[in-house]
């Protein structure tokens, strides 16, 4: 599978204006098995606005998800089943709650929200606990397999430091050919989903898609940069504030 990817993670304008950082984090990738299959790789995560070090938990939980990948999933044949899921949030849990420790942190001081998607030839993992989203197109379709999740009360969601992370941890495999991913943080997804019909809002990624495939220049570092300023052009920020993650992948025509 020959894929293009475009990701970028900008701070909201809020932020902006208050001086504070991007608190998201994104990374995607293809790397290769032991066996010879190639894997597209997307994390991305969003650290919590009342974390105090929120931005760092999803900085830890993006490279943990690429390490574990790298140390574990790759040296396996790809049996993207449920147990693979449960196991990469065990390894960011291990590393976020060591982190806390070795800093005299609480754990929820790095909270933080992640999606991952990984997708093999023929099928696809995908993972995630809060809010944000994974799109995938098959066949030209797009769907959202996990819905973005509310916490208890109103404008609060799941993160992976949570004690009952577990509980809340949703993963889902797809027996099917996925031409397309788009990973993104609850920044844009007003913008991405149709809320009242509880699906993909198409006209926002169709031509995010198109672009990317008809993009002529396979520079990752040029693909990443158009994506940054597409996500904080005027048009975006005039609809939302916060920090803002896209992560697109699309197999090359």
């Amino acid at each position: 599978m020959r894929w293009r990817i475009a990701r970028a993670s900008v701070p909201g304008t809020s932020h902006t204006e208050q001086g504070l950082s991007c608190q998201d984090r994104c990374r995607g990738g293809v790397a290769t098995t032991a066996c010879g299959t190639r894997l597209l790789i997307t994390v991305a995560a969003d650290g919590a606005g009342s974390a105090e070090f929120g931005g760092d938990g999803a900085h830890l939980a993006v490279t943990t998800v690429t390490h574990w990948c790298k140390t574990t999933l790759l040296q396996r044949p790809p049996l993207l089943d449920e147990s693979v899921g449960f196991e990469c949030l065990r390894a960011v849990r291990q590393r976020l709650l060591l982190f806390a420790s070795e800093e005299g942190l609480a754990p929820r001081e790095l909270a933080c929200t992640l999606l991952v998607a990984i997708v093999a030839p023929g099928a696809a993992l995908l993972a995630q606990i809060g809010d944000g989203g994974i799109v995938v197109e098959c066949d030209g379709q797009f769907s959202i397999p996990l819905w973005p999740q509310e916490g208890e009360f109103a404008n609060s969601t799941y993160f992976a430091t949570d004690d009952d992370a577990d509980s809340h941890w949703r993963v889902v495999r797809l027996d099917k050919s996925v031409q397309g991913v788009a990973m993104f943080t609850d920044g844009i997804q007003r913008l991405a989903l149709d809320f009242a019909r509880h699906g993909v809002h198409t006209p926002f990624f169709e031509p995010l898609f198109a672009g990317l495939r008809g993009a002529t220049d396979d520079d990752s570092s040029t693909l990443d940069e158009a994506m940054r300023q597409m996500l904080d052009s005027s048009a975006i920020n005039e609809r939302t504030d916060d920090d803002k993650t896209l992560v697109l992948a699309a197999l090359r025509p």
